[in-house]
Parts: C-alpha cells; structure tokens; sequence
C-alpha cells in the first residue's frame, strides 16, 4: 500500500532557507470501491511530539491542521502537496526552519464511504521518508 523511492528511511541534511521535497506512494490493495487518504507529518527530534504538516482526506480535499504549526505557511502557499503519476504524492515546502528538523512520515489510510456518507478506514501504514537536520544561518 505505501512506499518511498528508495523504500527505506535516510537522513537528509539542509541549511535553513533550502526547499524540501519528498515522495510517497500510496495505492489501494482492495477491489472495493475505496479512497486513500495520505499525511506527510514529522516528528521533532527535540520534543518527540508529532505533527501533521499537509494531507489529503478521502474526499479528496488538501488540507494542514488550523491549529498545527503548518498552517500558516499552508495558507501563504510556502508548502504544498501534489499527486503525480496516480499513486505519488510530493510534499513541497520552499523554505525550511531550525524548527522543520525531525523525522518526516508518510501516512496512508484506505477508507471506504458508507450510504449514510460517514467514512470508515479499512487499513493505515506509516512509513519514514527522512531523517532532516537543518543547520541555521
């Protein structure tokens, strides 16, 4: 259901002000009428608390949490997320902060719509994409 284009965990390290870009790619397994939603989150090194920058909801809406860290950058266009070639997924985020340091997931859910339209997950996976420090100027 999900992997990365090298299908494992490395370290990644950038100065401040760098873009970043990471890959996931995610598919439905089952034959049933299903859709995928898909988080690219990170863990902070420091506190080991864990955020979910951009994703997209099985109904198809991008989103980052009002209340998360992200979401004014979300907003100002600073970090977005795309869909390529049917299964891939990028996150784009212009310039990294101190702050962006972590270890960067992707998390993938198969869901199925039930008729009164309340949403129902079959199936979740989280993988790691990266290890990122960012050396400050």
């Amino acid at each position: 259901m999900l992997s990365t284009p090298l299908g494992e965990f490395s370290s990644l390290a950038l100065r401040e002000g760098d873009g970043l870009s990471l890959r996931c790619r995610a598919a439905a397994l089952t034959v049933l009428h299903t859709h995928i939603s898909l988080a690219f989150e990170v863990t902070r090194s420091m506190t080991g608390t864990r955020d979910t920058i951009v994703g997209v909801r099985p109904d198809l809406s991008v989103e980052s949490p009002p209340a998360g860290p992200y979401w004014s950058r979300f907003y100002r266009g600073q970090l977005g997320m795309q869909k390529v070639k049917g299964d891939t997924y990028i996150l784009r985020m212009d310039h990294v902060k101190p702050q962006d340091a972590g270890l960067y997931h992707c998390t993938a859910a198969e869901w199925i719509q039930d008729p009164d339209g309340s949403w129902q997950k079959i199936l979740e996976k989280r993988i790691g994409l990266e290890n990122l420090t960012v050396q400050p100027n």
